[in-house]
């Protein structure tokens, strides 16, 4: 497809009678015959003569001589040449002798290659009139004799019509394309060579500078056709956003498409019927391909949607029991009410925006402003971080912290009364209370490893365009607990513990919360850094980890019933359009 729509902008460039030609041949028309047919003159009326003492002939400024015979029949006014005689311009005087009321101000000019004016309509070919508007497809004026021309009350007054393309024509229906050409042909050019990021590039810039040349061509050519001000603006600013949006918030490309369909239609009908006076009905051809690549998109995410939806409505339902279940009971209510207006505050307090904002430059940094206690200490041990930029780092760092982060968590536990996954091909809770004092009990338990690289790279290609710093799970434990009194508990020791920053919680056990992203099933997501002295002596302070809180009930199902391979496929098969909030890892 982008080599297609390369291969598109050079031949409409390029190719016989494209815009490039057009362009060369300066609106060049020929012919032995010409007719000047007046239609109207100042005051109104049908005129009785063509009212014209004499007409003539320019090319390129310049007029045409040569031996020329001149020729009057009612309101028709000929120029007879013996040989064809080429031309982009005219002019014509009126007569001297008629009344100023009576000299013409609509008037049409049509030209043939016989040497006979007396030939019938059809042999004609209407090249300028009383006035013209630019074609934004091509190079050509199209006439518009139902407009006035402001024609010289004096008879010794050339009045001049000239159709040398105007510079604004010239860049906004020929040279526009250029930009179009040369990045829409390095689209799959970085695309083969694996540069993600110059793809996404030239594809928004194809968009972008097209479209700071439309908004240049509607103001210089407001002065030639006013309402043409609305089309190049409409187009212009579509494609300036869109162009944005693709380097920016390419998450929202496919949203934008029909509005950008939206705009360009909207524009060219404005420009039919209001400018050109033409009732016919038009698409924008790149508009309209791109309009109908998203509609096949939204028609093939409906059926595969749905399709997934089907696969997973066992576990929805499950879950949904499960749910309701937990519900119940007003002790029930008033703890997940506490959980989400806990939550709740948090992502809305200053302090977590805060955070969010300025995470990408330095989290350490930002979180000793926020905790003067440890500020200095930090500032001895933690020298200015950068960004991850390969799965190597993200990994260097996760197999480091792993044992670091899994110890605080075994504390979170302790003091919260959780459990973990016993290491049994049988669903077993394991409360580390009861075992963590005892090597041999430790054993029995699987905490969870680091995320999979093969995940970890499909989860960067598929989410976040490749950027691995945006991965805020590789280090990850589960903590599970049989009643939502201790999962509220160790909510709150999490953000009560020192070594410990919050940066996010996402609250699935809220009422407001879709259960559809996650086929059903619920937990309590918290992203965290590990700032304890250790961890900043190592570089480590700078990488997001992730911790879940879920009951027994919700990790019993995806265990024995097998849920969480059902999402898996789920997941896989949907396109997910929750706007999640990115956090970006940070490294010595």
């Amino acid at each position: 497809f982008l080599i297609a729509t390369s291969i598109y902008p050079q031949v409409i460039f390029f190719g016989t009678g494209g815009f490039l030609q057009q362009f060369l041949g300066n609106n060049v028309f020929e012919g032995t015959s010409f007719r000047f047919s007046s239609l109207q003159t100042r005051n109104g009326s049908l005129p009785a003569d063509s009212g014209v003492a004499s007409i003539g002939l320019l090319l390129n400024g310049c007029r045409v001589t040569g031996t020329f015979k001149f020729e009057e029949r009612g309101t028709d006014f000929f120029l007879l040449s013996s040989n064809p005689v080429s031309a982009n311009g005219w002019f014509f005087h009126v007569k001297a002798e008629q009344p100023r009321s009576l000299d013409p101000v609509r008037f049409r000019l049509d030209v043939t290659s016989s040497m006979t004016p007396s030939l019938p309509s059809s042999s004609w070919k209407t090249v300028s009139a009383s006035h013209c508007v630019w074609d934004i497809g091509s190079s050509r004026c199209l006439p518009l004799p139902e407009m006035v021309f402001p024609t010289s009350s004096s008879p010794s007054v050339a009045n001049e019509i000239s159709l040398h393309i105007p510079w604004f024509n010239a860049l906004g229906s020929i040279f526009i394309y250029i930009p179009v050409f040369v990045f829409v042909f390095l689209v799959p050019v970085f695309a083969t060579l694996g540069r993600t990021s110059l793809t996404l590039l030239s594809f928004g810039l194809a968009f972008f500078i097209p479209g700071v040349i439309e908004v240049i061509v509607g103001a210089a050519s407001f002065s030639n056709s006013p309402l043409s001000l609305l089309y190049w603006l409409f187009l212009g600013f579509s494609s300036i956003v869109f162009g944005l949006i693709l380097n920016f918030k390419e998450a929202y490309t496919m949203t934008y498409v029909p509005i950008h369909f939206i705009f360009c239609f909207t524009g060219l009908q404005v420009q039919n019927y209001l400018v050109y006076r033409n009732n016919s009905f038009q698409l924008p051809l790149t508009a309209s391909i791109f309009a109908l690549v998203w509609l096949l998109f939204v028609v093939l995410r409906f059926f595969a949607l749905r399709k997934a939806r089907e696969e997973v409505s066992m576990d929805m339902n499950k879950y949904s029991e499960l749910w309701q279940r937990t519900k119940e009971g007003e002790e029930a209510s008033e703890l997940l009410s506490r959980l989400s207006r806990m939550g709740r505050e948090f992502n809305m307090s200053k302090r977590a925006r805060h955070l969010k904002k300025r995470l990408s430059t330095s989290a350490i940094s930002t979180a000793m402003e926020h905790f003067p206690a440890v500020n200095e200490s930090f500032r001895r041990k933690q020298p200015a971080l950068t960004k991850v930029w390969s799965m190597d780092q993200v990994y260097a760092q996760a197999f480091l912290l792993q044992p670091l982060f899994l110890h605080k968590v075994q504390q979170l536990a302790l003091r919260s009364r959780g459990c973990f996954l016993a290491d049994s091909n049988e669903f077993e809770l394991v409360r580390w209370e009861g075992v963590s004092r005892e090597e041999k009990l430790r054993r029995r338990v699987k905490f969870a490893t680091v995320k999979s690289v093969d995940r970890a790279m499909e989860k960067a290609s598929r989410s976040y365009t490749g950027d691995v710093s945006r991965l805020t799970d590789i280090v990850r434990q589960c903590i599970v607990f049989t009643s939502l009194k201790d999962l509220v508990s160790c909510f709150d020791e999490v953000i009560k513990d020192d070594e410990l920053l919050v940066l996010r919680v996402k609250n699935r056990f809220d009422d407001s919360y879709d259960a559809n992203f996650s086929a059903g099933y619920r937990d309590l997501c918290i992203n965290v850094l590990l700032r304890s002295e250790l961890a900043a002596s190592w570089g480590l302070s700078g990488h997001v980890c992730e911790l879940q809180l879920t009951l027994e009930e919700f990790k019993e199902w995806s265990w024995e019933g097998e849920g969480h391979k059902r999402y898996v496929k789920y997941r896989n098969k949907r396109i997910s359009t929750q706007k999640n909030f990115s956090f970006k890892h940070e490294i010595l």
